[in-house]
């Protein structure tokens, strides 16, 4: 009998991340972080996943401009880190 962490460890990686787990709003990612080690992991290693979850806690949006397509996800990640820390050290 094959459980579902079985079914989820044969989806190529890529496709967990960009098809599935990309879609999910921040409670639900929250949620998949305890449902196995596999998601767990997934999640806490994908730089796209951190991206999603740091933009939506901040109440922002991805800016899809052609001209930040030039930039990369560690590059926006980064960006995105140094931009809380400025408004968390703001007074």
């Amino acid at each position: 009998m094959s459980t579902s962490t079985d079914n989820l460890s044969q989806l190529p990686e890529d496709l967990l991340i960009q098809d599935i787990l990309a879609w999910l709003d921040l409670p639900s990612l929250g949620s998949c972080l305890s449902i196995s080690k596999l998601l767990n992991h997934t999640i806490k290693s994908s730089v796209l996943l951190e991206y999603s979850m740091k933009l939506q806690s901040m109440a922002m949006v991805n800016n899809s401009a052609k001209s930040f397509a030039d930039i990369s996800l560690n590059e926006r990640l980064e960006h995105l880190k140094e931009h809380r820390e400025w408004w968390q050290n703001f007074n």
